[in-house]
């Protein structure tokens, strides 16, 4: 029986998002702080970050970004799914355009549907 591509592994669930799938930018910057003070208790090594909002500023000032850089500098990897598409402020199509995933510290991970023949 196979048990997935990490059996050993743990994990540690947070929930971001209320009960109508949105979330305040102030409840991941709190749960992301929690898994910075954490980590050595828990044993993080990687934190997914799957809810994001669409870029409004540069990573260099963007909250999200700067929290995500606070994970690495402490060794944590953090990822971001590559979101298919996003706009922009001005309704412009923009691909993978979704923070914390343009800070190049994120690793961002791209996901293909793939069809069974």
């Amino acid at each position: 029986m196979q048990s997935g591509m990490a059996p050993e592994a743990n994990l540690v669930a947070l929930k971001v998002l209320d009960k109508d799938g949105k979330a305040l930018l102030a409840t991941s910057l709190r749960h992301l702080g929690w898994v910075r003070q954490n980590a050595k208790l828990y044993n993080i090594k990687v934190v997914n970050l799957s809810a994001g909002a669409g870029v409004t500023e540069s990573y260099w000032t963007d909250p999200l970004a700067l929290a995500a850089t606070q994970l690495v500098d402490q060794g944590i990897v953090s990822s971001r799914p590559r979101a298919t598409s996003g706009r922009t402020l001005r309704g412009q199509e923009q691909y993978g355009g979704f923070l914390p995933g343009h800070a190049p510290w994120v690793l961002t991970v791209a996901l293909r549907s793939i069809e069974a023949p």
